[in-house]
């Protein structure tokens, strides 16, 4: 008997998450209980001939929070510069593109938003490695464009970091072929997601639920008095930190993690709780059943953090 062991971690503590379709040859999925990503092996004896079934999976891909242009954005090897955080920089761009690489084309793309920093008012720019909003607009663009992706939606972030009067992320949308949303409501085979930036922020555990289910229950009654769809998935981001919440009967509340690591002035002085580093992909069959897939990153952090006496 093969002993299956995890790629990623050696763990042996796997579970069967589902077959696969890939390049005419089905794979058996796994989840490793122990650093959670989904390996997958090929099954010999299954190999399609001919003319290959449709696949009823929709995979939809969800990132947010880029803040690029920040010292701590997510940030191309060409824009990275040699600075204190270059070294991080450099290793979350690696994750990005190695999970990129592990999900594959994903049928959509939501970009949750705050894909620049904007003009770091609170430090004066000194947080800034790129302070053009235009170069930031363009660094942005190409993170977006290392997805393969069939289709692109991007909702409105803050106005303190995409812009106020003139909103810099539409230019984003329309130089990836992205449709731009304030509040998204978007129907995959059977699934509605709703995405919209914004969501209350907590230290505590238990108050960032809150926060989640809070979403949930509001779209509830905006939909029962017919002012919104009403969605089976509730997407937030923005607080940088990933929660997935769900109640029988109300919508699936989910806060994306960052693409922005820890290293901001405000949030090193006034934030408590982990920064958690990721993105999300949803796989949604034709029934309306789904599979949540957090990718989350385990990023070290900095040394100079430490103080010695």
């Amino acid at each position: 008997m093969v002993e299956l062991r995890c790629p990623h971690c050696n763990s042996e503590d796997l579970i069967k998450n589902g077959r696969r379709l890939r390049n005419k040859t089905v794979y058996q999925e796994y989840k490793c209980r122990n650093c959670g990503k989904y390996p997958a092996i090929p099954i010999r004896d299954a190999v399609y001939q001919g003319t290959l079934p449709q696949s009823t999976t929709k995979k939809v891909l969800l990132i947010s929070d880029l803040h690029c242009g920040h010292r701590s954005g997510l940030t191309p090897p060409a824009y990275n510069i040699q600075d204190e955080f270059y070294e991080s920089r450099a290793d979350a761009w690696k994750w990005y593109i190695d999970t990129l690489t592990e999900i594959g084309t994903v049928d959509v793309l939501i970009v949750n938003g705050d894909a620049i920093d904007g003009f770091g008012k609170r430090s004066g720019g000194t947080e800034l490695i790129a302070k053009d909003i235009h170069e930031q607009c363009i660094i942005a663009k190409e993170c977006i464009d290392e997805i393969p992706k069939l289709k692109t939606y991007m909702v409105a972030g803050t106005g303190y970091h995409t812009g106020d009067s003139l909103d810099y992320e539409e230019f984003i949308a329309d130089s990836t072929g992205a449709t731009f949303h304030d509040n998204l409501f978007l129907k995959v085979s059977n699934t509605v997601i709703n995405a919209r930036h914004k969501v209350g922020s907590s230290s505590v555990p238990y108050g960032r639920v809150t926060a989640a289910l809070k979403e949930s229950v509001t779209n509830v009654l905006q939909s029962e008095s017919g002012k919104e769809p009403r969605a089976d998935i509730v997407v937030r981001s923005h607080v940088h930190y990933y929660v997935n919440a769900q109640v029988t009967g109300m919508p699936h509340a989910i806060i994306t993690p960052a693409l922005q690591l820890s290293g901001s002035k405000y949030g090193l002085r006034q934030c408590t709780g982990n920064v958690d580093f990721g993105m999300v992909l949803l796989e949604i069959d034709n029934d309306g059943s789904y599979v949540v897939k957090p990718y989350i990153a385990k990023i070290e952090d900095k040394e100079e953090m430490l103080v010695n006496v």
